[in-house]
């Protein structure tokens, strides 16, 4: 499937929001919002995003302190806030009129009957079964390339992780 920025927005909207523990205050004065304009901030401490400022926060990229990998954490906290929202909901078996709310901003080639199906499985995959990891030092090292700075996989430490993972 692939979606879109404004898709994305719309579905953490289709959903009622979702609900994040920002770990640290953020601020980006330059964040261009999907509205055209720019800046995004938000306080530590409990939030419920809707559907641009869930965006926002696992986007925003200029901050002190931050970095691709502090990114990719927090979009995998959005995600699965939105996963948590979907069957808290009981969303996830209103795929299809879900999929409809948010119209052509999502396109996938998974036919519409086996959408039940994928909802049943995600409704059974969370909680305590449900691992994020973010590679980072020591299973990628950071180095200089032709092109600036690059990230280099370590792949003895990632198979190592990924034991301790997956068994």
């Amino acid at each position: 499937a692939e979606i879109g920025f404004g898709g994305f927005a719309k579905m953490v909207d289709a959903v009622g929001g979702v609900d994040i523990d920002v770990k640290k205050a953020l601020d980006d004065p330059r964040y261009p919002r999907l509205d055209g304009g720019h800046g995004w901030s938000v306080t530590a401490g409990p939030h419920h995003f809707d559907g641009l400022d869930a965006l926002a926060y696992a986007r925003v990229r200029k901050v002190l302190g931050e970095s691709d990998l502090t990114r990719a954490a927090r979009q995998q906290e959005v995600l699965v806030a939105l996963r948590n929202q979907a069957v808290s909901a009981g969303l996830l078996f209103r795929l299809p009129q879900l999929m409809d709310a948010v119209g052509s901003t999502v396109r996938t080639d998974l036919p519409p009957d086996q959408l039940p199906q994928l909802a049943a499985l995600a409704e059974q995959i969370g909680g305590r079964s449900t691992y994020r990891f973010v590679l980072g030092a020591p299973q990628i090292k950071g180095a200089s390339g032709p092109y600036g700075s690059v990230f280099l996989p370590v792949p003895a430490r990632i198979r190592a992780m990924a034991k301790v993972v997956f068994g």
